[in-house]
């Protein structure tokens, strides 16, 4: 009945909707959902040809829809509008009959209409009352029956309802959407735009999911409404459960809590005192718990929990910084270490002069190997505990990316004194972190991936940092990438390989790089690796300048990963939780210009060096 074709929108050179193509059939139930200011409404203005598209092509009935006159249109779409406030004293029953007016019909036929459309509304025993006496359900259903009543007579219609159960109780709710899905059965169409997942997987034969003015995912309840596209949708965590009689899905969205301090500057010391206390609590019932488990189970932010602890021995920094950066050498010989949620990296020596390069700070010497991406860094911390003092970084959601710790062979204590008085921040009270939306991860079906040209483009690698823009330019995540891999180019291997390697690497003295990273720096040490213990669940590497503590029960997946380089190929050890992050990665030492050293490809291909 409706084809949509390549159909864009802008407001003022803004864009609204962007390349949408749907197809919508005869006696189809489709709605349409997404966050506000998704687009929606533009879209179904557009289908009812309120509003001309800036391009694209909308195909009714398998003509133009701009070659209707907006009589034919009158007779074969009907189209209830989110917003129907009227100005004048109506009664119901004239509201509903002005969806008569364009018809040509005998006065029977007019009052046979009104009576079943108010009838089946239910809106008929208040016939006599003004519109704007009622309440806003009954508006909604009052307009809904004057819809109807547009095209009661008619075949094969296009019906579109912008929101039309947001102000009705439960029973008019799902009555309403009975009332649209039963004229699907004899040949209306109906386009739906509703907020209630639930009601969508009941009535919906089919939905789309907009995100930002573009077609995001589409097809059947069952295939659409998942926790993850609901949350890359609605930014809300949920529990989706299938009631296998029906294939019907049934959304339980997630509690959110709130406390009144975290938007209420009047209450943040309340606040305060009491995140206070249950730190204090938890530290006392678990004494060998460091800040990050404590933060963890407090379900709050490391940087939070420094909030908390504002004095002379925990102070916050000025946000510059690339200041702080830059005076980082002044300290001599320290401990850096970068983490994530399952991989601790630690490298002991000084900090080089650090170069902005833009998109990337630079540390690079034969100590401190440090990418930083700055803009993901927030805030900073001066930390003492007993003896132990540190400059920490935090990102914008208060997560740990990097410290620096002070070791018996650093410059004088004045030094570091002197950093944190030059870059006190003037106001150390205690405030919330505001954390910011986190959409997740976009995961597109290897069927909608060009993987012809994705295996063309890997194989034409000149460096094998081209490959995050291969991941980018084909909105792939990593471990969908090497799945998709050249044959040949990357290989799933069992999850001891990644200590055995190690271990051989140890036991022949093959140099390795061990790359850890989070979503602010990557840290990476060059070199041999030598004492190696296991502890529990923990794989370490205790060397006097170097540590690694690597949890081996957040391992998922070990590839073993080839990347075409001008310096030859370039094999890598990449490590995978069971959300597809990178834990760590391994490399044999090498430097650009450099080709690989053979020791490292003998190594991995299993053949003693």
């Amino acid at each position: 009945m409706l084809q949509v074709q390549s159909l864009s929108y802008e407001i003022k050179g803004r864009p609204i909707l962007r390349d949408i193509d749907i197809s919508i059939q005869k006696g189809e139930f489709y709605a349409i959902v997404g966050a506000n200011g998704a687009g929606k409404t533009s879209l179904l203005r557009m289908l009812a040809s309120d509003l001309k598209p800036a391009k694209g092509e909308i195909l009714f009935k398998g003509k133009p829809l701009r070659s209707y006159s907006l009589k034919e249109l009158a007779y074969a779409r009907a189209f209830l509008h989110q917003s129907n406030s009227m100005a004048m004293a109506f009664t119901v029953e004239e509201v509903v009959r002005m969806g008569r007016y364009h018809l040509k019909a005998s006065q029977e036929q007019h009052d046979v209409a009104i009576a079943e459309c108010m009838r089946i509304c239910e809106v008929e025993h208040l016939g006599d009352r003004k519109i704007q006496q009622l309440s806003g359900g009954e508006q909604q259903r009052v307009h809904f029956a004057r819809v109807l009543a547009q095209v009661w007579d008619q075949k094969e219609v296009l019906l579109l309802l912008d929101e039309p159960v947001a102000s009705m109780d439960i029973q008019f709710q799902h009555q309403t959407l009975a009332i649209a899905k039963a004229l699907t059965a004899v040949g209306f169409s109906v386009v739906a735009i509703l907020h209630e997942l639930n009601l969508v997987a009941q009535y919906a034969d089919r939905v789309l999911m907009l995100k930002s003015g573009r077609k995001w995912w589409e097809g059947a309840p069952i295939e659409v409404l998942k926790p993850e596209n609901i949350y890359a949708i609605f930014g809300v965590q949920t529990k989706v459960s299938t009631d296998m009689a029906t294939l019907t899905p049934s959304v339980q969205t997630c509690t959110v809590h709130y406390s009144a301090a975290k938007f209420n500057s009047n209450y943040k010391h309340e606040l305060a005192m009491e995140l206070k206390e249950k730190y204090e609590n938890y530290k006392k019932d678990n004494p060998k718990a460091r800040i990050y488990d404590c933060a963890k189970a407090l379900k709050v932010s490391e940087a939070q929990l420094l909030l908390t602890q504002l004095s002379d021995d925990v102070v916050l920094l000025k946000d510059d910084i690339w200041a702080i950066l830059q005076e980082l050498p002044r300290l001599g010989h320290v401990m850096a270490l970068t983490r994530n949620d399952a991989c601790v990296h630690e490298r002991k020596g000084t900090y080089p002069t650090p170069s902005n390069e833009g998109h990337v700070v630079l540390f690079h010497n034969d100590d401190i190997d440090l990418r930083v991406f700055i803009q993901n860094w927030a805030y900073a911390f001066a930390v003492k505990v007993k003896d132990l003092l540190s400059i920490q970084f935090f990102d914008t959601a208060g997560l740990a990316v990097h410290k620096v710790y002070l070791t018996k062979d650093s410059n004088p204590i004045a030094v570091y004194e002197e950093l944190v008085n030059s870059y006190r921040a003037a106001d150390q009270t205690y405030f919330t972190i505001n954390i910011p939306a986190v959409l997740s991860d976009i995961s597109i079906p290897d069927t909608e991936i060009a993987v012809d040209r994705f295996q063309s483009d890997w194989l034409n690698m000149k460096d094998s940092h081209e490959f995050f823009g291969i991941l980018r330019k084909y909105s792939l995540q990593r471990t969908q990438a090497l799945r998709l891999a050249p044959s040949g180019f990357a290989e799933q291997l069992p999850l001891e390989r990644f200590t055995e390697i190690l271990n051989q690497a140890s036991e022949q003295e093959v140099p390795v790089m061990v790359f850890v990273s989070n979503k602010g720096c990557i840290q990476i040490h060059s070199g041999l690796i030598k004492k190696l213990v296991t502890m529990e669940n923990w794989f370490n590497v205790l060397d006097p300048q170097f540590n690694l503590h690597l949890n081996m029960d957040a391992i998922d997946q070990i590839w073993q990963v080839r990347k075409p380089s001008t310096d030859g190929d370039v094999n890598a050890l990449e490590v995978y939780d069971k959300q597809g992050n990178l834990i760590v990665q391994l490399f044999g030492k090498r430097k650009p210009g450099i080709p690989e050293l053979e020791s490292w490809r003998s190594l991995l291909q299993g053949q003693k060096v």
